[in-house]
């Protein structure tokens, strides 16, 4: 994938009326990114290749986390 897309019940979360809180930390816990009203939009552009760590919260719907590798 060229970007972070979320996907939500087998869609894509954007084209939803959903509104997604996203941030995404370094391995030191340090944040690289954050977005109140994720777009599918965030490409890696502003970290070096390497494992990273996401909190996603869904408002009204759900939370999660995990990990996404980013590949250059």
């Amino acid at each position: 994938n060229n970007t972070f897309v979320l996907l939500y019940g087998g869609n894509k979360l954007s084209s939803s009326a959903l509104t997604a809180k996203v941030v995404i930390y370094n391995r030191w816990g340090g944040k690289v990114y954050e977005n109140n009203n994720y777009q599918d939009d965030w490409d890696g552009g502003n970290v070096d290749a390497g494992v990273y760590y996401y909190t996603i919260d869904v408002e009204g719907e759900t939370s999660c986390k995990g990990w996404v590798h980013v590949i250059k």
